[in-house]
């Protein structure tokens, strides 16, 4: 009786680690061969560089690390106009600011601190000019968390954030 063994072998970009689809995403983004799929899945090893290892040696983990990330990118639409009469625009730029500052409050105040979770802005683009108020600002960065349930609970309440700035920004 021959026995025939087919290994597939998957090489992915680390920016796949990102998308915060985990699997399902990678299967979708056409990384396993289309015949076999997740059914013949028997085993998955996930390798990534650890910049705290020293080179040479291997870190080895059981179980999720930061299996949960979403990148988020947040348009906030303003008026622009000269800085010498700001009450005739709609600045975008002091909404952008209080967007980070809540965001960086939902975790420490909102969430069960035994499980990490970690929310950066890591872009704010707003205008080109000293002396113009933008008519926009874009805020983009990452949310992870090692629950799915954290993730999903933190961005229903960056969701609520951002409607209470949009109220109170115009």
């Amino acid at each position: 009786v021959a026995t025939i063994v087919l290994v597939t072998l998957a090489m992915t970009s680390p920016s796949m680690a990102h998308t915060g689809e985990g699997l399902a995403g990678g299967f979708a983004g056409g990384f396993m061969h289309p015949l076999l799929g997740p059914d013949h899945v028997a085993a998955m090893l996930a390798v990534h560089v650890e910049p705290f290892i020293e080179t040479g040696n291997i870190g080895l983990r059981v179980g999720p690390l930061t299996s949960a990330c979403k990148s988020f990118e947040i348009h906030v639409r303003g008026r622009s106009g000269h800085s010498a009469r700001p009450h005739q625009a709609l600045d975008p730029i002091p909404a952008a600011v209080s967007l980070t500052d809540l965001f960086y409050q939902l975790g420490p105040r909102s969430m069960d601190s035994r499980y990490p979770l970690s929310l950066t802005v890591a872009s704010i683009n707003a205008g080109h000019a000293f002396n113009a108020i933008p008519d926009h600002a874009i805020v983009r960065g990452t949310l992870r968390t090692i629950r799915l349930e954290d993730l999903e609970a933190v961005e229903s309440r960056m969701w609520n954030v951002i409607r209470g700035v949009e109220l109170a920004t115009g």
